[in-house]
């Protein structure tokens, strides 16, 4: 009986992670961009990028940060974004899995649940987001 009902459930799994991905891809690349470059905001203004980068690559869906007005409960709180090196946190946008920070609101923080940005933003873009983070 189980394996009756396996393969299904296997095929129902792959099409759900294929509409994740595919949403995952539409609304924080595509769209993102389509919205960034329909903006009035001065990319060379690296924390007003920042911000408009923020909230349209997904950032506020995750992480806490006052002034972004987001309070995502899956990434670390970036309230306390000070105490961190703006190097360390180019590599936690950039190559998340890299710089894994222990405390998120929910237990200690997992591997692989932040994209890795270094495939799909610019490093202007990954420093706009730094520079507004760290309210530079």
């Amino acid at each position: 009986m189980i394996k009756k009902y396996w393969g299904r459930l296997a095929l129902a799994a792959f099409v759900f992670l294929l509409l994740a991905s595919a949403y995952y891809t539409l609304r924080f690349t595509i769209l993102a961009a389509g919205t960034e470059r329909l903006s009035s905001v001065d990319t060379n203004d690296m924390a007003a990028h920042g911000e408009l980068l923020f909230q349209t690559r997904g950032c506020a869906g995750c992480h806490t940060l006052y002034k972004a007005d987001a309070h995502g409960d899956t990434g670390p709180n970036l309230d306390t974004r000070t105490q961190y090196p703006q190097d360390y946190l180019y590599t936690a946008i950039a190559n998340p899995n890299s710089a894994i920070v222990p405390d998120c609101p929910e237990g200690a923080c997992r591997a692989d649940v932040m994209p890795p940005y270094a495939q799909i933003l610019s490093e202007a873009q990954i420093n706009a987001l730094v520079s507004y983070i760290r309210d530079e």
